[in-house]
This record gives C-alpha cells, sequence and structure tokens, in this order.
C-alpha cells in the first residue's frame, strides 16, 4: 500500500480540508481505491485518483476583507 495515500494527504494535494475530501468521495468527485471496516472507515486513495480530482475542487470563496 505504499503508493496509497491517507485522507490527510489527499487534502493537502488537492489544498483542500479533510472534510472536503469526505464530501468528494461521497459525491462522486473522487474515487476511493479502499476504505477499512469498521467505524473508522480509514480511506486511501491513488495518485490517480488525486490528479483526476484535481479539476473537480470547487475554488474557495474569498471571504471579504481578506488579503488578495
Amino acid at each position: 500500500m505504499d503508493h496509497l495515500r491517507t485522507t490527510k494527504q489527499a487534502a493537502e494535494a488537492l489544498g483542500v480540508d479533510v472534510s472536503t475530501v469526505s464530501r468528494m468521495v461521497a459525491d462522486g468527485r473522487l474515487d476511493c481505491a479502499f476504505q477499512a471496516p469498521g467505524d473508522t472507515g480509514v480511506r486511501f486513495f491513488t495518485p490517480g485518483a488525486i490528479e483526476a480530482a484535481r479539476d473537480k475542487v470547487e475554488p474557495r470563496p474569498k471571504r471579504d476583507g481578506a488579503a488578495a
């Protein structure tokens, strides 16, 4: 499983929060290679799936008053 990435690693690669990765899996924008059984349901992703999801990431809206 050396080639698989954790949810945290996927989030970092996509520039999003871990909760966003979970939503992306739930709505089909990111394919999960493996999900462990049990309450935690730890997910793992292939680098290819992460790369394919890059164009499906919604940009974060800019907050009023935030530095550009």
